[in-house]
Parts: structure tokens; C-alpha cells; sequence
């Protein structure tokens, strides 16, 4: 019995060929997916609308543009609110001590990772009122 070297050549090529073709492919994702990570952390930053604030309540209605529509989101209390699908991004209140201990709210943030990348405003609201 004997083998034939030149057949095992060329199903060991036709093999290789299979491999390198799906490396190839392996290879193209993984860099798209890690340039998409890049821009991502990097440049991305989503676009936030403040439609209605009341500071006194702590209460604000806020919208997110994203890439197909406008996603509405309610902001209340002292809490981290996330925004993006991402999971980075969010918006909160920002507080001021009073000199009688009590906190207000003047203020509304954007924060990636809990900390305040951007104040927002909106339109016709008072950030400090006078108390």
C-alpha cells in the first residue's frame, strides 16, 4: 500500500486554502469590531436634548438622539440615569450644599464612567434660583 505523496500535497493545500480563507475572515471582523471599540471610546458622545427641567422637584425630561430616532428618557432623584446603549454615558442631577446641610439641585450633567463630562442646559430654565 502505497501513498501517493503528491495526493496528500494537495489535500493538505486544499485544507490550508480553507483555513487561511476563514483566518482571513476571522481577522477582517476582529479589526472592524475593534476599530467601531475605538471610535466608540474615544470620539463618541451622544447628543442630548433637555426638553423640560424643574430643579426644586428634581424632575427633567430629556431626549437622546441616536442613530434611528429620538429616544425620551425621564431623569429624577440623585441617580445615574444611563443614556446609551454603550452603557458609559449618563445624565444626573448635580447638587450644591446649602449652609443648612440641605442639598439642591441647580444643574443637570452628562457623565461616561460617573464623572461629569458636560453641563446641559436648557432652554428658559434657571440653573440657580435664589432660595
Amino acid at each position: 500500500m502505497a501513498v501517493d505523496i503528491n495526493e496528500v500535497k494537495t489535500k493538505l493545500s486544499e485544507t490550508n486554502k480553507t483555513f487561511l480563507n476563514i483566518a482571513g475572515v476571522i481577522i477582517a471582523i476582529t479589526g472592524v469590531a475593534g476599530g467601531y471599540s475605538w471610535y466608540l471610546n474615544h470620539f463618541y458622545r451622544p447628543k442630548v436634548v433637555v426638553e423640560q427641567v424643574d430643579f426644586k422637584n428634581g424632575t427633567a425630561k430629556i431626549s437622546v438622539k441616536q442613530l434611528f430616532g429620538v429616544k425620551p428618557f425621564d431623569i429624577y432623584g440623585n441617580a445615574n440615569f444611563s443614556i446609551s446603549k454603550f452603557g458609559d454615558w449618563g445624565v444626573r442631577f448635580g447638587t450644591s450644599n446649602l449652609e443648612e446641610g440641605d442639598n439642591i439641585y441647580n444643574r443637570l450633567e452628562l457623565t461616561k464612567n460617573n464623572l461629569v463630562v458636560e453641563y446641559l442646559e436648557a432652554k428658559g430654565s434657571v440653573l440657580v434660583e435664589n432660595v
